[in-house]
């Protein structure tokens, strides 16, 4: 089992045939589908995150060739109130991304200049002033859960 880790391995490849290795059962990975990123609202604060983040996150047709198998993919609601710190965690509070704590939590920020960083915060801020955030995506923070790249993969064996 594999949560939220392997963007962080030096050879994922290597990590994942060693999860296939060790396991008689299945494997399970969760994970961010790079190719979903960009249905989050974040993409219009902060791209260049955004971009940085599906760089580091391998596809899920390459995580299923590698892991072999019989691979189940299912895409994983994140609820409101989710106390992880993850990006897509606080869809419906945006606030958060204000916070310089929240950001330095995040692995992906610290491949961005900190001038673009304060970039998309500033105009963060200022849309959350003015109202025009949540004239776009209020809807968000009444919303129960959030289905954006957060994904479960399962992998069972061939026999």
């Amino acid at each position: 089992m594999a949560m939220v880790t392997i963007h962080h391995w030096q050879d994922m490849e290597r990590g994942i045939q060693e999860l296939r290795r060790v396991s008689k059962g299945p494997v399970a990975i969760l994970t961010f589908d790079p190719d979903a990123l960009h249905e989050f609202w974040n993409m219009a604060y902060f791209p260049e995150v955004v971009e940085a983040e599906r760089k580091r996150y391998p596809t899920m047709e390459w995580l299923t060739t590698t892991l072999g198998g019989s691979c189940q993919i299912e895409a994983v609601p994140i609820p409101l109130d989710c106390l992880d710190g993850f990006q897509e965690a606080f869809y419906g509070r945006p606030e958060a991304f204000l916070n310089p704590e929240v950001r330095r939590n995040q692995s992906a920020w610290g491949f961005v200049s900190e001038e673009t960083a304060s970039k998309g915060v500033t105009k963060l801020e200022a849309d959350l002033q003015s109202g025009k955030w949540d004239k776009r995506y209020g809807h968000y923070r009444r919303q129960p859960f959030f289905v954006g790249a957060l994904r479960l993969l399962v992998s069972t064996p061939d026999n």
